[in-house]
């Protein structure tokens, strides 16, 4: 077994608005286009301030 660990971020603005994302239809999991807060799971060696930005960037591509 593997372990394997993620990060998530709740991203709000002044407004008190909340970005969430909704998931691709094309997800391998049971959860496609469903709604979620940014986050993913962290490379090897990666920091975790690292694997958020990375994250937060390849979503919002």
């Amino acid at each position: 077994m593997q372990l394997q660990i993620g990060v998530k971020v709740i991203i709000t603005d002044e407004s008190g608005n909340t970005l969430v994302l909704q998931r691709a239809k094309s997800d391998q999991h049971d959860i496609a286009e469903t709604w979620d807060i940014p986050g993913g799971r962290i490379n090897v060696d990666e920091s975790l301030e690292t694997a958020l930005k990375r994250e937060l960037h390849e979503k919002l591509e």
